[in-house]
């Protein structure tokens, strides 16, 4: 499938202009786009107005500036969320693509065609949800961090995501996102210590983005940006984003950065894969299973037994730290 078969798709290219050195980034995204995809429609919607652009529409949004938060990890929420929601809604193809200011491709990859072979979706389980929502990842991802995905590269049907970038902004960030020691464990234990460094970090950006998105498609999980993340929320985020997202490794994309340099080891998507599976087994999900049990006993039940709810109590204690 050759570039000129993009004619229904608009890349949306976010962010402020970016510049390395002398160099104009975002120039050399929109060049690789005309290069590679060649009768797809572009859109910069940044804040920083760059001039005009042959070929291009420029939205230059009013600067929702930084968050009021000491949480560097998500500061540009709102001017993230703002500038690609104005990009999506100006579009007017079937399909968007939406990539960021600092990024361009450096070769061509059949989108469209693998888009086709792998992001069908059950519609009976998810029916506000057209398709899955294609997304560019690399081993910096695989993070202990619940329901953090990518914003490097979204592809996917508009209305799908016009439900992921839902312009919805937000005020602070006040909550501390822990990872569990066992997950710890687990990720050392298969040799991927780089992912574990600084794994105890605030909430990021991309977890609201997704918690959003779930929210639109009508997923219900238990976490949200105001309580402690636990275990079973990982195990949950990787099943549940298994089933959304289909994941495309960043050298196949061809997605280059000055700023995130390429990772060139083959196995990039090896432990995604792997969590996935991992989430989907019998285990994982009896182990959710068990939190929403307990959960509903705590809310919707009146205990007459004062020992019954201590030993509940300290079984939960238990398994949760696990």
């Amino acid at each position: 499938m050759s570039g000129h078969a993009y004619s229904d798709v608009t890349f949306v290219i976010q962010g402020a202009i970016a510049v390395h050195g002398r160099e104009n980034i975002t120039i050399k995204c929109i060049e690789s786009i005309k290069r590679y995809y060649s009768k797809a429609s572009i859109i910069v919607s940044t804040w920083t107005d760059p001039g005009p652009i042959d070929g291009v529409v420029i939205i230059v949004n009013e600067d929702p500036g930084p968050i009021q938060t000491s949480d560097p990890f998500f500061l540009n929420y709102n001017r993230m969320m703002k500038s690609t929601a104005e990009g999506i809604a100006r579009s007017k193809t079937r399909y968007v693509a939406k990539i960021r200011s600092d990024f361009w491709f450096g070769g061509f990859y059949p989108i469209l065609e693998e888009f086709s072979k792998q992001c069908f979706i059950d519609q009976i389980k998810y029916p506000l949800l057209s398709a899955k929502i294609m997304m560019c990842m690399q081993r910096r991802h695989y993070r202990l961090y619940p329901f953090y995905i990518s914003d490097w590269f979204n592809f996917g049907c508009k209305e799908d995501m016009q439900k992921l970038w839902n312009g919805r902004l937000v005020e602070t960030s006040r909550v501390s996102c822990e990872a569990s020691w066992i997950g710890r464990l687990i990720y050392e234990s298969i040799g991927c210590s780089d992912s574990c460094l600084n794994m105890d970090h605030l909430f990021h950006s991309e977890q609201q983005l997704c918690l959003g998105f779930l929210k639109a498609v009508g997923v219900k999980v238990r976490m949200t940006a105001l309580v402690r993340s636990s275990i079973f929320d990982l195990l949950e985020s990787y099943y549940i984003l298994g089933e959304l997202f289909c994941v495309v490794d960043r050298n196949k994309l061809n997605l280059i950065s000055k700023k995130h340099l390429v990772d060139n080891r083959q196995d990039n998507l090896y432990i995604w894969n792997m969590a996935v599976k991992a989430a989907d087994s019998f285990l994982a999900r009896s182990l959710v299973t068990i939190q929403v049990i307990y959960e509903y006993l705590q809310m919707e039940v009146s205990y007459k037994s004062t020992r019954f709810r201590r030993v509940v109590r300290r079984l939960w204690s238990y398994v949760s730290n696990l």
